[in-house]
């Protein structure tokens, strides 16, 4: 009764109702009870936990099996047999089945949801306007194609609006045809996603000009109508005033030159005249610089990178930005803070707006080129303030070496780079060191880009500061040099040297397409004949403006197309031995070079870290000398260490 009455907790969970009780009760026994109650809800082939046991008795009891089990384990109890009931059901009374749970991971909302397949849309019948402007853009993109400097009205292109010799790119809702995406990536007029964030603005340079155009319509603001006014009004009255005086120029140029017959000038009347003519051309180009300085077309030109040296409102405010805006101080102050003068020099007065370009960072350099593995002429090199720190990982190649000169006249130039700072510790000071060395540069303010062929004389050495030493003062000297016996630099041998040189790069320039037209000719008939075939020619793609220029040959002279009054130097190269120690000033007045006249100055600054092994190993093939700092003076430490004088004498 004690097991029955026990398992009539679970059988009424099982039990639809009072009647059902009796019955299971009546059907269960002591020897299958438990199997019954356990089978009783598999209908469905659902589990149920088996109920718990029975607790023990307090006190530590044990009953009358557990007692019998104990002292008599020859008798084993009889294993349950499991009886799989039938289920009783009646058409009155029908037995409770349980259902499969509707919740958990097997509902609706946690299956992934399928996407609906896409169905192409139906294709929209265009409508007689659509058709005109699809015409229409179709004819516009035509144009843009062939001729990139047509002057077509602004269009649509996706979300974007193209305007006048603006380079075209792919919108996010516009496609160009692949006709036109084509041909303009050839010309490389596209902007795409992948470069339009590099870009930023349309490219604006001398080759790819672009116009300035008004802020204001006329008429909404007549401040600005009036002041517009106003500068046009006082540029062409000056520009008349210069006219005359250009007009005089040229008439006492004439008699100068023996130009006008019966009038022959000799000796002193010749130098009054000649001072005379110094004087007219000074305000001839005062007044050709005020007559455009103001324009807002001039400004513009020079602000966005069009400037054209030949144009004296464009020098002058090119070396005005130089001299005023900071550049010119920042450079000065570095050299003075820094004791390059007069530890190198002792005085420098620039003329020459000198930038020194240095390779960029290892880290900066790789994601830069990660960025840009598709890009081709990505410019790896950045300008170095004066005065700032390098890594020698930064300098093992050339740096590049950039002058703006406002001369027009072509002059020579000597280019040193120094460092007066590698220990000599045999005399116990410090020396100079020469890294490198170019004579007879040819200069003037029509040179674009960087200076070339500087490598071709005393070869680069790149800078390796010694362990052990402080930070070494790398100065870049762009020194002029001296002009000939008897001559001296004026406006009037200016505007001379540059008329004659006009003249010669005009015929040197007739000259060659005269050759290639022959050139061109002669290749036309060898093709005619069929000896040979249409070749497809790939151009060449430089990083800078002069890296067409060829290299010179032994036999050829580099200064052989230039008109200058400057003397050529012959400086011999310097050899290995004969670079440590290098008395820059001696050599400065041995060849006739003044800073203190012009040129131009930078320098950089650079400390010892490990990559300088590599240029003792490779480049110097010595082995890298490691150097201490000196004590400092202590006169305490050396009054207690010096030996004690006796105060008595024990030989009396």
């Amino acid at each position: 009764m004690l097991r029955l009455g026990r398992l009539a907790g679970p059988l009424k969970r099982h039990a639809t109702n009072k009647g059902d009780l009796g019955l299971a009760l009546s059907q269960s026994s002591p020897g299958n009870s438990a199997a019954a109650s356990t089978t009783s809800g598999n209908a469905s082939g659902w589990k149920k936990k088996a109920p718990p046991p029975p607790p023990r008795p307090v006190g530590g009891g044990r009953t009358t099996g557990e007692q019998t089990k104990k002292f008599s384990p020859s008798i084993k109890p009889r294993p349950a047999v499991a009886v799989t009931p039938t289920p009783i059901s009646t058409p009155d009374r029908i037995l409770h089945v349980p259902k499969r749970p509707t919740h958990g991971r097997l509902t609706r909302k946690a299956r992934p949801s399928r996407p609906k397949k896409w169905v192409k849309p139906p294709a929209r019948i265009p409508t007689a306007r659509t058709a005109q402007r699809a015409r229409r853009r179709r004819r516009l993109h035509a144009r843009a194609s062939v001729f990139s400097s047509a002057r077509f009205p602004r269009f649509r292109l996706g979300f974007h609006v193209l305007r006048h010799k603006e380079p075209l790119r792919r919108g996010r809702r516009g496609r160009l045809a692949r006709w036109l995406r084509i041909k303009l990536l050839t010309k490389g007029e596209l902007q795409t996603r992948r470069n339009r964030k590099r870009i930023g603005r349309p490219e604006i340079s001398l080759k790819r000009p672009r116009r300035w155009n008004r802020p204001l319509p006329g008429g909404i603001l007549p401040a600005y109508d009036e002041a517009l006014r106003v500068i046009r009004a006082d540029a062409w009255r000056v520009r008349a005033e210069a006219q005359r005086k250009t007009r005089e120029v040229t008439q006492l140029h004439k008699v100068l030159s023996g130009e006008v017959p019966g009038k022959e000038v000799e000796g002193e009347e010749k130098t009054i005249l000649e001072g005379e003519l110094e004087k007219k051309r000074a305000k001839l180009h005062i007044l050709d610089v005020q007559s455009e300085v103001n324009l807002p077309e001039v400004r513009w030109s020079v602000t966005n990178a069009m400037t054209d040296m030949s144009i004296p409102s464009h020098r002058h405010l090119v070396e005005q930005r130089w001299r005023k805006d900071g550049d010119l101080d920042l450079l000065m102050e570095r050299l003075h803070q820094m004791n390059v003068i007069p530890d190198v020099l002792p005085v420098i007065h620039p003329s020459i707006d000198l930038h020194v370009a240095a390779r960029l960072m290892p880290q900066h350099f790789d994601a830069l080129m990660e960025r840009n593995k598709f890009q081709r002429r990505v410019n790896t090199f950045k300008d170095v303030i004066p005065g700032n720190y390098l890594i020698p990982q930064q300098t093992r190649v050339p740096p590049k070496l950039y002058a703006n000169v406002f001369h027009t006249d072509v002059r020579l130039y000597t280019m040193l780079l120094v460092d007066p700072d590698v220990p000599d510790e045999a005399n116990h000071t410090f020396t100079t060191f020469l890294h490198w060395l170019k004579p007879n540069i040819p200069l003037s303010a029509t040179h674009v880009g960087r200076i070339p062929l500087l490598n071709t004389h005393t070869r680069y050495i790149p800078p390796h500061p010694q362990r052990g030493t402080p930070y070494h003062r790398y100065t870049t000297l762009l020194l002029p040099q001296p002009p000939l016996p008897g001559m001296k630099y004026s406006l009037n041998t200016e505007a001379l040297l540059t008329a004659q040189q006009a003249r010669l790069d005009q015929s040197l320039r007739d000259r060659a397409a005269a050759d290639a037209q022959l050139a061109k000719e002669a290749e036309e008939a060898v093709r005619a004949a069929g000896v040979i075939g249409r070749g497809r020619r790939h151009s060449s793609h430089p990083t800078h403006p002069n890296a067409t220029i060829p290299p010179p040959t032994s036999g050829e002279d580099p200064l052989a197309n230039v008109v200058t009054i400057s003397q050529r130097i012959d400086v011999p190269v310097v050899t290995m031995a004969q670079r440590l120690g290098f008395d820059v000033r001696a050599f400065v007045k041995q060849y006739g070079l003044n800073a203190a006249v012009g040129g131009g100055t930078h320098m950089f600054r650079e400390v010892w870290d490990k990559y300088v092994g590599a240029v003792y190993r490779y480049e110097l093939r010595r082995a890298q000398p490691i150097y201490g700092r000196p004590p400092r003076p202590d006169p305490q430490r050396e009054t207690h260490s010096a030996p004690t004088r006796r105060k008595y004498r024990i030989d009396a």
